[in-house]
């Protein structure tokens, strides 16, 4: 698997902003990429972290959403409890 900043290094290599790049891939597919690509995989990046965003705030929710469900099961037990002991 590719670590962030091997990410970050190719995609660096790829738009040219590595003065020693041409050092690292001398092939002419790795300096003439062309720039659609390039844009489909910045929108696939951009896609990706608002879809990873989106799952966080679910699992938020989620956690939001149990911990009020086990405060309304804790307070139904509580006023049972409470309604046995007053008959």
């Amino acid at each position: 698997m590719m670590g962030v900043t091997d990410r970050s290094r190719e995609l660096a290599i790829r738009r040219g902003h590595l003065p020693w790049a041409q050092s690292l891939c001398p092939a002419p597919q790795c300096t003439t990429l062309p720039k659609k690509f390039i844009e489909f995989e910045d929108a696939l990046e951009q896609e990706k972290k608002e879809l990873q965003t989106q799952v966080e705030h679910y699992d938020f929710q989620t956690r939001q959403l149990e911990l009020k469900a086990k405060n309304y099961a804790d307070q139904s037990k509580s006023l049972a409890r409470r309604d046995e002991i007053a008959f």
